[in-house]
């Protein structure tokens, strides 16, 4: 679905958004954490994903389940259980 250069794409995009003072907001983020996702890039769905809660944006419950379900079918659990446990400290439940 996503080929190489519409990957390369939004990350540029994402990084100049960043780089000329235009802070990304929550729908930009759901976007670069879904093609990561859809893309078998999940460490990189994982780290935008933190560093939308960082900067105080909330991940829509989406986000959290497919970066989860990524990381834990290609082995990273252990970071799966902290995406999972970062979820939990953000909705209290």
């Amino acid at each position: 679905m996503f080929r190489r250069g519409q990957f390369d794409d939004a990350f540029c995009f994402f990084s100049e958004m960043k780089v000329k003072g235009h802070p990304p907001n929550r729908p930009v983020y759901t976007m670069m954490i879904t093609m990561c996702g859809r893309g078998g890039k999940h460490v990189e769905a994982a780290n935008y994903l933190v560093e939308m809660t960082e900067i105080g944006l909330v991940p829509i419950s989406r986000c959290f389940d497919m970066v989860t379900d990524g990381l834990k079918n290609c082995g990273k659990h252990d970071l799966a259980k902290r995406i999972e446990q970062l979820e939990v400290s953000l909705r209290g439940s």
